[in-house]
């Protein structure tokens, strides 16, 4: 069985060739017994790696020969499909891969960079989250303030249905780049996945078809997808006790006019696709709603969500080009609790849901949270929706709301040894 990435996971790649040239290895290899759709999916997602602004690396394994298990760069991809593929399902690979340095055993370096979101609790505090597959070795975290390593706390172990990842704080007023090693079979422990498409295949690259009623971000540990209801409705759900809770239903909402009842948006009609990166990936959605302001026609509304491997929430940005009052509807959070760092959480089953942002979250309602800022009537609102284990004093509400609270971006690369 051969693995490119995330490719080779689902069905088994056939290899007949196998050709080491210089810094360059030709690989050709078949798929058989799959449909024309399967076999698109294939191909788009080996295209996907080449020139990726968000894989610049991926893991390679052969079960043939484990020699050759490491990391390389996706240089280019063709594919030729037989004559008989239609009927026969039989479809040709060619791919172009090179070495990185030190190709078996790379340094990997996470970079972090971002700064406190501005905010308006006096309160609220943020922690930069680093997260690492549970296999990762001989993590580090240099300061690039002093130039040396520093001691860190122990990590917490996150169980994901995707693989475990480890889970470090470290002050966000600081900077760090992070090194470790991690064995090729594990590098995708934890990571952040988009699956789009009727039968949820995975997305690599930043193609993706458009079937906005069909997909799911998830990293093993906490998703979220269309709750088929109509609507701009979604729903989430944590793995937790070794198993995934009962998805939790909320919907994106707005009015134009502040007496007007806030009303779930309309469902999105497009999809794309922001980064796509084992550390993150981010989608956005694109709608349309009427305002007053626009004499009640139809105007865009994009609504971007992000997760980081080993998050157990989202972060939602919603832009509209008119002022509005916008909100979330969580029926799971009536009757939840109002804490002083202005976010409501509220013990679903064994799992804790937590809603907030950089502005005050209020109430309108039993389930409905909107923006409850000084100034209501706005074209920006971020926040963000997750769960949390409701038992875990060490892994809390609170601190899911401080990591998102470090509004950040991280970037994986390979150290030249």
């Amino acid at each position: 069985m051969l693995r490119i990435g995330r490719v080779g996971r689902d069905v088994n790649l056939r290899v007949s060739r196998w050709d080491d040239r210089d810094r360059t290895t030709q690989v050709e290899f078949s798929v058989r017994g799959i449909g024309h759709s399967a076999a698109t999916t294939l191909r788009d997602q080996l295209l996907g790696y080449v020139n990726s602004p968000d894989e610049a690396f991926v893991p390679v394994l052969w079960d043939d020969d484990p020699s050759v298990a490491g990391y390389y760069r996706v240089l280019s991809v063709s594919v030729t499909p037989h004559r008989a593929g239609a009927f026969l399902g039989y479809y040709a690979f060619a791919v172009t891969i090179e070495r990185v340095t030190g190709y078996a055993a790379p340094l990997i370096e996470l970079h972090s960079l971002g700064t406190v979101r501005t905010n308006e609790h006096s309160s609220a505090t943020a922690t930069q989250s680093y997260c690492f597959p549970a296999a990762a070795q001989s993590i580090a975290f240099l300061s690039e303030a002093s130039g040396s390593f520093i001691p860190f706390a122990a990590a917490r172990t996150r169980e994901g249905a995707r693989g475990d990842v480890l889970s470090y704080d470290q002050l966000a007023s600081q900077r760090y780049t992070a090194q470790f090693y991690v064995d090729p079979a594990g590098y995708y422990d934890g990571a952040a996945t988009v699956l789009a498409g009727d039968d949820l295949a995975v997305v690599v690259g930043r193609q993706v078809p458009n079937t906005p009623d069909s997909w799911r971000v998830t990293n093993g540990l906490f998703e979220v997808e269309p709750d088929g209801s109509g609507g701009f409705g979604l729903r989430c759900r944590m793995f937790l006790d070794g198993a995934f809770t009962d998805w939790v239903p909320f919907s994106i909402i707005s009015s134009g006019v502040l007496l007007d009842p806030r009303v779930p948006l309309p469902a999105p009609h497009t999809i794309t696709i922001l980064r796509n990166g084992p550390e993150e990936v981010a989608i956005r959605l694109l709608t349309a709603a009427p305002s007053a302001f626009t004499g009640n026609a139809y105007s865009p509304i994009y609504v971007d969500i992000s997760l980081r491997r080993g998050a157990r929430w989202v972060g939602v940005e919603l832009r509209s080009v008119f002022n509005g009052y916008h909100g979330v509807r969580c029926p799971a959070l009536a009757s939840g609790t109002y804490t002083d760092s202005e976010y409501w959480n509220k013990a679903v089953g064994a799992a804790r849901m937590v809603v907030g942002g950089p502005e005050t979250i209020g109430q309108t309602g039993d389930d409905l949270y909107p923006y409850q800022s000084a100034i209501q009537n706005v074209k920006v609102w971020t926040f963000m929706i997750g769960l949390v284990d409701g038992s875990d004093s060490d892994d809390t509400v609170a601190d899911a709301f401080a990591e998102y609270m470090f509004a950040g971006s991280q970037k994986q690369a390979v150290v030249a040894q």
